[in-house]
């Protein structure tokens, strides 16, 4: 037990500046198959203001969560579980808050087959792996072996769509570390 009390705030101290709710915003980007799995829509945002305390505020679950629901490549297949599941099991702690900067390059030309990857692989490996490749004909050029190596994961995909092939870009033909 300790003998130190706690300073009562001052009558006239203003209230801190409440954060700018966001369930609001979260519950419209869920995809419909999760809002029909969760439960009652106040009980989900109770426990979303819990979470938010619990991980550094409304912001920062909110970026999580989109993380979550870009990248999840589970999302694709079932539809996501409802909003208490991922909120009472801390599965979004994980998700680092999706960052807010300008692409370093285009995205992938063909945007049919890229759609196509997408749609398997997530988001998150066409950025990674497809977007930063270029076009020879009917053959992708990669920059490392690591995403030669993905692509080709993905070829049942590329295929469908004309592609033939994938190879290494000329221009980093030394670089063998994955890194661009």
């Amino acid at each position: 037990m300790s003998n130190v009390l706690a300073f009562k705030p001052r009558a006239e101290d203003p209230a801190p500046e409440l954060e700018r709710a966001t369930f609001d915003v979260a519950w419209r980007e869920l995809t419909d198959t999760m809002r029909r799995r969760s439960e009652a829509k106040a009980k989900c945002q109770a426990l979303w203001n819990r979470e938010a305390k619990r991980l550094g505020g409304q912001e920062d679950l909110l970026g999580r969560l989109r993380t979550y629901l870009r990248d999840d490549r589970d999302i694709v297949k079932t539809g996501g579980p409802g909003l208490q599941v991922l909120l009472r099991a801390g599965r979004l702690e994980h998700w680092a808050p999706m960052q807010q900067q300008p692409r370093l390059h285009e995205m992938f030309p063909h945007t049919e087959a890229r759609a196509a990857v997408a749609k398997i692989f997530g988001e998150g490996f066409c950025r990674s792996y497809l977007d930063p490749c270029e076009v020879s004909g009917t053959t992708i050029i990669a920059r490392t072996d690591i995403a030669i190596k993905k692509l080709r994961e993905a070829g049942v995909a590329l295929k469908t769509h004309g592609f033939t092939g994938v190879k290494r870009s000329p221009v980093n033909a030394g670089n063998n570390r994955g890194t661009s």
